[in-house]
């Protein structure tokens, strides 16, 4: 372009008005231009998903919310094949402004709740899900759940591993308040992972002893709830033969 500079500063204003809407127009159909190839498709997407990508980080770092990117569908039969593949009605402008409204409130769920009793309910699920996620990730199991009923046998003798940390009461998730500092609280020791499983030794493992005056009448026994189990999420059937063990090993929980 150096060879041109010099006839180009010669030229007058409106010449160069006009040069460059030619060349404006030419960069336009360039860049809309009907890529052919598979290999040009590839590398056009992903030229264009890496600009949206910048624009996401600056408007986060210009506004302080989460960015997204919603892909747009030039074919109006998207509107007929979404509530088959997704199995509910499909209202894209819907969905399009709750995205906007989760963007904006820094894709805070809590903050999107409007109830007391939606909160409490998410953080149930939540704590639920980290709960399980820990549990696998140290038994190397999939789909492993908690126990909370016969936590002594279905879980520390199992599989050899105790739950530390816990902050609330031991009882099953639908059987907590919904205070929801609580809650929170708990959910955020999962998160830290200050709440957490630990893995025993064998001799940590060892069923504790009965009393010595197991199977002596000591007078009327006290009722006492029986907590549900997983937070009516396991299925858990109450099976516990030892009735030594009725309290769990839950480290942090009084």
């Amino acid at each position: 372009m150096a060879e041109h500079k010099q006839e180009y500063l010669l030229l007058s204003k409106e010449e160069k008005d006009t040069l460059v809407s030619e060349y404006t127009n030419v960069k336009l159909v360039h860049d809309a231009g009907r890529h052919i190839g598979q290999p040009s498709k590839a590398k056009y997407i992903s030229d264009k998903i890496k600009k949206f990508e910048q624009e996401m980080i600056n408007l986060h770092s210009a506004a302080g919310i989460q960015g997204f990117i919603c892909l747009f569908f030039t074919d109006k039969s998207i509107e007929s094949y979404l509530p088959t593949a997704v199995g509910a009605r499909w209202d894209t402008i819907r969905v399009g402004s709750k995205l906007v409204s989760f963007a904006v409130a820094s894709c805070n769920v809590l903050g999107m709740l409007r109830s007391s009793a939606a909160k409490a309910v998410y953080l149930k699920t939540m704590i639920c899900e980290r709960v399980n996620a820990k549990l696998s990730e140290i038994t190397g199991l999939d789909n492993v759940q908690m126990q909370y009923l016969n936590y002594e046998w279905d879980i520390v003798q199992h599989f050899g591993v105790e739950l530390v940390g816990w902050t609330a009461e031991f009882v099953n998730l639908s059987q907590l308040s919904n205070a929801l500092a609580p809650l929170q609280e708990l959910a955020d020791a999962l998160e830290a992972g200050t709440c957490k499983f630990v893995q025993l030794t064998t001799a940590e493992c060892r069923p504790r002893k009965k009393r010595a005056d197991a199977g002596q009448p000591r007078g009327p026994r006290k009722k006492r709830g029986v907590a549900e189990v997983g937070a009516g999420m396991s299925g858990e059937e109450t099976r516990n033969g030892d009735k030594g063990n009725k309290w769990p090993r839950i480290s942090g929980n009084e």
